[in-house]
């Protein structure tokens, strides 16, 4: 059963008239409100948005790149599911929005099947699962010291299963400490789409000091 509600609040940051016209009247066949930003003041608005559920945003953006906009959303939206728009696969713009923390890329030019599989795969997630719920709900100190001593012995990036036998914690509960570590800046993500799988497969590990 689809758990995503039906008016999920879309957030399209993306400064072409003609695109964010087009994604609108996509989300609006799945009876998702879409909110545009067209400029700097408008995207800062919809980052300030609690109620946005799910951010797509575009690399080229006047006053500010959509790299540097995805950062500041996880500064104050830790959790909520993000999906780069990028116009060619190019690997430098692809790091450079793994490292400010989108969880998926949509490619220009837009396909309507293709977006709306991601975005529903995003909010069904957001919905079906703890990730993107309150980090500091239900936290146990002890618990999240633990996981950052495991994060710490292996060292490299890993998937929330490898991480909940390695830690012994359930994955349910892995989810809502990662959001938690995420929100204090201990942990660092990498999105790594799986053809195999069709849906992006999230790695985290123990964000080392610069």
């Amino acid at each position: 059963m689809e758990k995503v509600r039906t008016h999920s609040m879309i957030g399209i940051i993306d400064d072409n008239k003609e695109i964010c016209y087009m994604i609108s009247e996509i989300c609006k066949s799945r009876e998702w409100i879409p909110r545009t930003g067209m400029n700097y003041p408008q995207a800062e608005e919809l980052i300030d948005d609690d109620e946005i559920d799910l951010y797509l945003v575009d690399y080229y953006f006047p006053q500010c790149d959509g790299a540097e906009i995805v950062r500041k959303i996880r500064q104050h939206r830790p959790g909520v599911p993000i999906i780069a728009l990028t116009g060619a696969d190019n690997e430098e713009i692809m790091n450079r929005f793994m490292d400010a923390g989108v969880n998926d890329f949509a490619l220009k030019p837009i396909r309507a099947l293709d977006l709306i599989s991601r975005v529903r795969a995003h909010l069904q997630y957001k919905a079906s699962t703890q990730e993107y719920a309150d980090v500091t709900k239900n936290i146990s100190r002890q618990k999240a010291d633990h996981l950052i001593e495991v994060f710490k012995k292996y060292d490299e990036y890993m998937d929330v299963e490898t991480i909940a036998e390695r830690s012994g914690i359930t994955s349910r509960s892995v989810y809502r400490y990662i959001r938690y570590l995420l929100a204090g800046n201990i942990l660092e993500e990498l999105c790594n789409n799986d053809s195999k799988l069709g849906r992006p497969r999230t790695l985290y590990r123990f964000k080392k000091l610069s």
